[in-house]
Parts: structure tokens; sequence; C-alpha cells
């Protein structure tokens, strides 16, 4: 059984499969590169998570799908 998904790269294709695994009901880490020199280390990962809910078609099913990516490197 499936209790968590790491998607390791945050562009279109990370990010979209991030997307379709929280609307298959299951929770997503979404993790890419700290960019050099970043105050944020997950600044990469959370504009892409921002793009995913501003996109047209919406790769995002419903909000609480959008509540199961979990954002950003620790």
């Amino acid at each position: 059984m499936i209790s968590k998904v790491c998607v390791i790269g945050s562009g279109v294709m990370g990010s979209g499969i991030a997307a379709q695994v929280a609307n298959a009901g299951y929770p997503a880490l979404l993790l890419d590169i700290v960019p050099a020199g970043a105050a944020d280390r997950s600044v990469l990962a959370k504009t892409a998570f921002e793009k995913l809910l501003k996109a047209e078609p919406a790769p995002l099913m419903s909000k609480s799908a959008a509540a199961l990516i979990e954002v950003g490197n620790k």
C-alpha cells in the first residue's frame, strides 16, 4: 500500500505527477534543487506549486487534492 509519494523535480512534469498523485488521494512531497544563494531552500518547489494552483486547465481536481501536496526542502 502506498502511504506517500516523493517527487524530486518540480518542473512541469514533476509538479504534474505530484498533482495526479494528490488527485488519486495520496499525499505527495514535492522537492527540487536549492538554487545557489537562495534565502528560501524551497523556492523552486513553492513556485511550481503556485503555478499548479493557477494553471488552466486545472491539473488539481479539488482544493482537498491540493492540500495533499507538501512542498519543500527541510
